[in-house]
């Protein structure tokens, strides 16, 4: 349980900084601001699934769901 009181703490000061962000945000730092919040919800995600008990990762996706979609991926010349 030490863990994860340190996980959500660690993910809490990472809150507090980009709430500053936000609260000093001005034009040219935007993309900053953006960055540190989708890395939040990247790293909050990683984090926090390992103590996560259920199968479902999400409201709108579950664990199943993977096997019932459907496409392709093409890589273009330009990437």
């Amino acid at each position: 349980m030490d863990n994860f009181k340190h996980t959500t703490e660690s993910l809490q000061a990472d809150v507090i900084h980009i709430s500053h962000l936000l609260a000093r945000l001005r034009p040219t730092v935007i993309d900053d601001y953006l960055c540190a919040i989708e890395s939040l919800c990247i790293r909050s995600r990683i984090l926090l699934d390992a103590y996560n008990r259920s199968y479902v990762v999400s409201e709108c996706h579950s664990g199943d769901a993977l096997t019932k979609i459907a496409g392709s991926i093409e890589v273009t010349p330009e990437g």
